[in-house]
């Protein structure tokens, strides 16, 4: 069988892969997937909800270890999703969520293996996975999606950032596939990925630009990478490679920036250069970095969805194929970088109980603008009942085995209270966690490098949360109590913080800046409205991802007397991109320049450095309501309160 590459710009098939033997097989396996999900279809809404839906997770067989029993679920999960949104597809033509499930779709592409048990297994093993797959599904949905691709791309409302992303994500899936059917026997033609990478680059070059992920993300620098790891598998000789990246760099000044940027880093000259004097065991470490793909969340929905349910697989293959390396290749320098990057993140990302619904749930979070909907979030950071407690179990125990003083201190502590977050909340027993938040503190004393930076986060959500750390609320303030005596400003200012903030409710922020714009803005001017602040940088995803709820309600609200001003912390050097997140979202309210104040005011109120921050001031500069209270989730509080307040003002004026 050839290997018949996802049609990018002709919609037709690609040159040399005949399908035409097996269309009839194709369009038969079509329809009889679509009759199957259509007899499941009552109505639109609720053909939708199954879509988005996770579904039974499948039983745990016997024998089956916990990562192989993940990946089986996640792909019975997505070719579910596929089966169902081909019937939805066609049942409602009018329906504009159709092209947000081809999206989706796309970025996660079913493997369609024909033995799904042995295909979760080999997932688990540091190579290439070279389980058989049903060809006659890949075909059936070779056969139905250009047509689909033509009409989403045709269609007038969708946005050249979807055009865009669409064509991302088949680019990303034909470098995923392709290493996979070149190691089962199927012929790749490698310089048609080549030519597809080059015509989205031609269309879409600000792709490779620094930053560039202002809607729906992309990472269009793996695409070269891929092209020079995998390249010699798909049939390109160094001539070919060298030519390609010759005509990607030509294509303007930020494809060749970027590609100048990556081919600069060590690492990746080590593997692509063939240098002698890597060991067997190294190159097998920096060829696991190149494969597993840790896929960053997006700044819209299904975006984040998508990005959030990668980055999950894609840390816990990560874990998984470099926890079988280091017993490989235990002389091998990479193996440090590896731990300490695993260290860096969170349990819950790493040992979902269900990575489908885990994304979801963190997806919902990071759309919400990151506005501290706790509750929701404590369902997959927090709740144990979210976590494959045995994976993590068994990990921590691997993980005791592992050399002492291997990676830096504030690794360990760090991972060490993520366990602990989620084991205390199973067992009831909050005492090792009162250890790792003493030894925080003894490191920080000890001046241990990096530290003080897990000790500010950690105090500030010890104030915020007591129950995330398995703390009582006397527990929680006999820690905090403690803190100031450490004489550091910052954690003080986080403790006593709250005092500062109440304070406001009595006597009006002042407060002056430049703006953006080089004018001079004095918060008083505005004595007389109702005016939100809205604290944020281009470094907050969430402060971005918000924007367009905060534009919503100011549309509403503005004609009766309601502002919003937008208090930046990015430096001089950051200026393009502020503007561009002008531009892109049409804001229409002054933005300050407010870098140089940013320490002081994190002083003030002992806010940590975290943002985004909200202040809602009355018509006479008061604080009516700040970030904990201000939410823009489902809805959000601000109308509400908005609308309280307003009715306030209605009602002393009857009087």
């Amino acid at each position: 069988m050839r290997f018949c590459l996802t049609a990018i710009i002709s919609l037709a098939t690609f040159a040399g892969c005949d399908t035409s033997h097996s269309v009839t097989a194709a369009e038969e396996a079509t329809e009889a997937a679509q009759a199957t999900a259509k007899d499941r279809i009552s109505d639109a809404d609720s053909a939708w909800a199954e879509i988005v839906s996770e579904g039974e997770m499948a039983p745990r067989l016997s024998g089956e270890n916990a990562f192989a029993h993940l990946m089986r679920d996640v792909e019975l999960t997505n070719q579910r999703r596929r089966e169902l949104g081909l019937a939805f597809w066609n049942a409602y033509p009018n329906d504009p969520r159709r092209y947000r499930w081809l999206m989706r779709a796309v970025h996660l592409e079913p493997y369609y293996p024909l033995d799904i048990e042995d295909w979760a297994t080999r997932e688990g093993i540091p190579e290439w996975n070279a389980a058989a797959v049903d060809s006659q599904a890949r075909l059936a949905w070779a056969a139905a999606y250009p047509a689909m691709r033509e009409t989403f791309w045709n269609n007038p409302d969708t946005t050249e950032w979807e055009r865009r992303y669409l064509w991302y994500g088949e680019l990303l899936n034909q470098l995923l596939n392709a290493p996979e059917a070149s190691v089962r026997g199927e012929k790749v033609d490698g310089q048609v990925i080549a030519d597809n990478i080059l015509s989205f680059a031609r269309r879409f070059p600000e792709s490779f630009e620094p930053g560039d992920d202002l809607a729906y993300f992309v990472r269009v620098r793996d695409l070269w990478t891929g092209m020079q790891v995998y390249g010699p598998m798909l049939g390109l000789d160094k001539a070919e490679l060298e030519a390609f990246t010759k005509a990607l760099s030509a294509v303007s000044d930020a494809t060749s920036g970027a590609i100048s940027l990556i081919s600069e880093g060590e690492s990746f000259r080590q593997v692509t250069d063939g240098a002698e004097d890597l060991t067997e065991g190294d190159r097998a470490w920096l060829m696991l970095s190149h494969r597993v793909r840790t896929w960053m969340p997006g700044r819209i929905s299904d975006g984040s969805y998508i990005f959030v349910h990668q980055r999950m697989i894609g840390f816990r293959r990560y874990l998984e194929l470099g926890r079988q390396l280091w017993d490989l290749h235990s002389d091998s320098e990479y193996r440090t970088g590896w731990y300490e990057r695993v260290l860096g993140q969170s349990p819950s990302l790493m040992f979902p109980r269900r990575i489908a619904e885990s994304a979801a749930l963190l997806a919902a979070v990071y759309d919400a603008g990151g506005d501290r909907e706790r509750e929701a979030a404590r369902q997959v950071l927090e709740t144990a009942s979210s976590v494959d407690l045995e994976a993590l179990r068994a990990w921590s125990t691997w993980r005791g085995s592992a050399p002492a003083n291997l990676v830096g201190s504030v690794y360990e502590i760090k991972h060490g209270i993520w366990e602990t977050q989620v084991e205390c909340k199973e067992s009831h027993d909050n005492s090792t966690m009162k250890r790792r938040l003493e030894d925080l503190v003894d490191l920080y004393k000890s001046e241990t490098e990096h530290i003080d930076g897990l000790l500010i986060s950690t105090v500030r959500n010890v104030r915020d949360g007591a129950d995330e750390y398995c703390l009582s609320t006397e527990e929680a303030a006999s820690f905090l109590s403690s803190i100031p005596a450490l004489g550091d400003k910052r954690l003080t200012a986080i403790v006593e913080g709250p005092l500062a903030i109440h304070a406001l409710r009595s006597t009006p922020l002042e407060l002056s800046s430049p703006t953006w714009d080089g004018e001079t803005f004095e918060l008083s001017d505005l004595r007389g409205k109702i005016v939100l602040l809205q604290l944020w940088d281009t470094n907050c995803a969430a402060c971005i991802a918000v924007i367009p709820n905060i534009k919503g309600v100011h549309s509403v609200y503005r004609d009766r007397g309601f502002d919003v001003v937008s208090i930046n912390f990015d430096p001089e050097d950051q200026g393009r991109y502020v503007e561009r997140i002008r531009q892109e979202y049409g804001l229409n309210w002054p933005i300050l320049k407010a870098y140089e104040q940013w320490p002081d005011l994190n002083e003030r109120f002992g806010w940590g450095y975290d943002l985004p921050q909200y202040m809602l001031l009355d018509r006479e500069g008061l604080l009516v309501a700040y970030t904990p209270e201000i939410k823009f989730w489902k809805g959000g509080t601000l109308p509400t309160i908005l609308d309280g307040l307003l009715a306030t003002e209605a009602a002393e004026v009857r009087d």
